[in-house]
């Protein structure tokens, strides 16, 4: 499922505006209208403008219920920096948001409140440190007897894959309990990471900083391609016919050179996730031992380049779906902590809520024929129309019930704007809401349609 985000609403919403009374003592209530452009999440959808238009009025997500965050909001956040100041003010500040915050990082919000009572004055970066004391331990509870559970189905691989996969172990050993280690640099993971960098960026706006993460992205190409190996025999045909190991470090090593000279002398010079990414990818080119947390999709990545080249493919697919099992930082608040444990107050908060943030999701998938029509778009977050992908209403509905009285909820609210003339005042028609139950009824699963109540539609 591509996510489409919501275009810049011209100010805070209506809902939120009773906080603004504290405009004129506090400068991070500002209720300008923001140029820049949102987080980009996909292609943009078309014929979606009505819907957008519906966020400044709580809308709750349709499949979880949560109040849906309007891009405008966060944007706004970042660009005052408001994740910057002392954890009492924030905490304070983000109490009338919670409601759109999904359930593990609402915990994680309670536990920064408790934090906030007795130490007020600290940021919200040393909160999450405190947190992660904790958190690790817990963190490490789960993921170990997934480790072992690998470990012994592992047994059974061939010599020259359970070498490897016995390297990939001792690695991420050392990485859950933070022991420095040397790793190989991966171009598609540092190209990520520096992408992912670059929405928080794009979002504060500054145009000086918005040239200079499009160009160290640019610069990113300068690195060569590694190869991709689907078995054993394309291994020994890179090791006679390709690039020496050597000759591809030199160009990784000028690569990361010009890179980090122009990172030096850019608007971007202080910012704490590109400062630690270069300082990351220098250490791995160079082979220099540092500390780097362990990461759950890098660990699976790692396990199928290892499995891809098993002949048994049922047995490559039995490892890594034990692996999956590992928690991701949407599941588990410890993961959620362990991650954010070393970045900066602005992405710690900006994690915190990009996953609430209103999306138009397509009902029927447009990889699967879906259409960019009013009729085929729903409302939901962000974290919720990535992790359904392209999987068919039906089959995620089975595996997710709550959605029966999350999407009543939903359209109730419609109703309710309906009924109370906003859905006239912003030229959306009462026929959406009509469309939008049938098309509910007949994707959701034909054993047990979704059967939503419109008897309180005028």
């Amino acid at each position: 499922m591509r996510i489409t985000p919501l275009s810049i609403i011209s100010s805070v919403p209506k809902i939120y505006q009773n906080r603004l009374s504290a405009e004129q003592t506090n400068p991070i209530y500002i209720n300008n209208k923001i140029q820049t452009d949102t987080v980009s999440f996909g292609r943009s959808a078309n014929n979606g403008e009505l819907l957008r238009k519906l966020i400044p009025y709580k809308i709750p997500d349709m499949y979880t219920g949560i109040i849906l965050l309007d891009s405008n909001v966060l944007e706004q956040w970042l660009q005052k920096k408001v994740f910057s100041q002392p954890i009492q003010n924030l905490v304070k500040f983000l109490k009338p948001y919670e409601e759109t915050l999904h359930s593990v990082k609402k915990t994680i919000f309670t536990s920064i409140e408790q934090i906030a009572k007795s130490k007020q004055r600290i940021m919200l970066d040393d909160a999450i440190k405190i947190l992660s004391a904790e958190a690790q331990n817990e963190l490490h509870n789960i993921q170990q007897p997934i480790f072992d559970e690998l470990i012994s189905v592992a047994k059974g691989m061939p010599q020259e894959q359970k070498a490897i996969f016995d390297k990939l172990m001792d690695k991420t050993i050392k990485q859950v309990t933070n022991k420095a280690i040397l790793s190989d640099f991966n171009k598609t993971d540092f190209r990520y990471k520096l992408t992912r960098i670059a929405m928080g960026i794009k979002q504060r706006g500054i145009d000086s900083e918005i040239k200079s993460i499009k160009q160290l992205i640019n610069m990113s190409k300068l690195f060569p391609e590694q190869p991709k190996f689907k078995n054993l025999a394309s291994i020994r045909n890179h090791k006679k016919n390709g690039k020496t190991t050597d000759v591809i470090q030199q160009e990784q090593a000028n690569a990361i050179r010009k890179i980090e000279k122009y990172f030096i002398f850019s608007p971007l010079n202080q910012d704490k996730e590109l400062q630690d990414l270069i300082t990351k990818a220098k250490n791995q080119i160079f082979h220099i031992p540092t500390i780097i947390p362990f990461s759950r999709k890098n660990f699976i990545s790692e396990l199928e380049s290892i499995t891809k080249t098993l002949d048994n493919q049922k047995y490559a697919h039995k490892l890594i779906k034990i692996a999956q099992k590992l928690p991701t930082s949407h599941q588990e608040p410890s993961a959620f902590i362990m991650k954010e444990s070393r970045n900066s107050a602005e992405k710690i908060g900006y994690d915190l809520f990009e996953g609430s943030v209103a999306t138009l999701d397509h009902l029927v998938p447009f990889s699967k024929g879906g259409k960019d029509t009013l009729t085929n778009y729903g409302l939901a977050s962000s974290y919720i129309n990535s992790t359904r992908g392209n999987i068919p209403l039906n089959v995620y509905i089975r595996k997710h019930p709550e959605i029966y009285k999350n999407c009543q909820k939903h359209v109730n609210r419609l109703i309710e704007l309906n009924n109370d003339g906003t859905f006239k005042k912003i030229g959306l028609n009462k026929w959406y809401i009509i469309h939008f139950s049938e098309a509910m009824k007949k994707l959701s699963p034909e054993e047990n349609p979704i059967l939503i109540d419109l008897s309180k539609l005028k």
